[in-house]
């Protein structure tokens, strides 16, 4: 009896530049036995586009790519953008595979309520200042201090992660609006 597993969408092109990114000449073969799956199987779901969330989270650790970066989450907004300097820059660091390690970690790692709690203090605000709002709130105020902390420390460290880890504590995607901002120049705002 066949075992069914159930698939998720990808895209194949974002598994090419990982693997030409990942600074061997690294070929689905040896891939592949390194994760210790069958070639065909990697190259059947690059045809389909289509893949086993278990085969790709094993191809976003052997690549130390994100897997939200192999399943075309940063792709997004792309072939929204008009300007073409807009579009060089978002190529550059949405869809640069190496701005997109492998960070399923992450989460365990990071308290973002204390972390909030420890701004505000060094404010003088009063953390229930921050967990007394309503849901909603403390989402628009994650999301703002979310823009602002990336903008500043792209400003420092151009390798950053662009779009940090928005899932990862319970905000949604961003939008084009959010993307273009977090794009503008930080010297704008900064400086």
């Amino acid at each position: 009896m066949t075992k069914i597993r159930s698939k998720i969408q990808f895209n194949p092109q974002r598994l090419e530049d990982a693997r030409k990114a990942s600074g061997k000449k690294r070929s689905y073969r040896s891939i592949a036995e390194e994760i210790d799956v069958n070639e065909r199987t990697i190259r059947k779901s690059c045809k389909d586009g289509l893949i086993t969330p278990e085969l790709l989270d094993k191809l976003a650790r052997a690549l130390n790519v994100d897997t939200a970066y192999l399943m075309g989450e940063f792709d997004l907004f792309y072939d929204q953008l008009n300007d073409e300097a807009i579009r060089r820059k978002y190529k550059e660091i949405f869809l640069n595979p190496t701005r997109h390690p492998y960070s399923q970690h992450l989460p365990d790692e990071v308290d973002y309520d204390n972390l909030i709690a420890s701004l505000l203090k060094m404010y003088s605000i009063h953390p229930d200042c921050y967990f007394d709002m309503t849901s909603a709130a403390k989402l628009v105020f994650r999301e703002r201090l979310h823009s602002s902390i990336y903008r500043v420390l792209h400003s420092y460290f151009p390798d950053c992660s662009p779009f940090g880890y928005f899932h990862m504590i319970g905000m949604p995607k961003p939008t084009l609006d959010d993307i273009l901002e977090m794009l503008a120049d930080p010297e704008e705002e900064i400086g």
